[in-house]
């Protein structure tokens, strides 16, 4: 039996100082699948939700924070929709999250992990001029 191959990620982060550290994390294939078949599925954020889209004419990513409004739907079901709190407009992946996060509006992790990916991709596809929609891969 063949045995599992080393897979390395790696991570940029930056410091106060200015330095970008590098870190090597190295996991076996098999960790990998691990971690991927143990995610729990969706939780919704009590601090609400975001809809991301671009704003074409100015350049600009749009972040809408929506408040979580939660409605009994009948027979056991309820509905969860919102109303717009907050809006964000910036062309900075790395500047709208800070202030998102500053703002307190995302109190899961993996809600905050959502956030930085979709905010990456949306910064990515106002440099590249292509079509960006929230949920979909981009296309450059």
């Amino acid at each position: 039996m063949h045995s599992p191959e080393p897979c390395t990620r790696t991570s940029h982060s930056s410091s106060l100082a200015g330095e970008t550290p590098r870190f090597n994390l190295a996991f076996t294939l098999s960790e990998v699948v691990k971690m991927e078949t143990h995610y729990t599925g969706y939780a919704e954020d009590p601090a609400g939700f975001f809809y991301i889209y671009l704003d074409d004419g100015r350049r600009q990513i749009v972040v809408e924070h929506y408040d979580c409004v939660e409605k009994d739907a009948g027979q056991g079901r309820r509905t969860v929709s919102g109303r717009v709190s907050k809006v964000f407009r910036g062309k900075s992946a790395q500047t709208l999250y800070r202030t998102i996060v500053g703002n307190n509006l995302v109190t899961l992790m993996d809600h905050a992990a959502y956030l930085g990916c979709e905010l990456g991709k949306a910064e990515t596809a106002l440099n590249s001029n292509v079509k960006y929609e929230q949920d979909r891969p981009v296309r450059v």
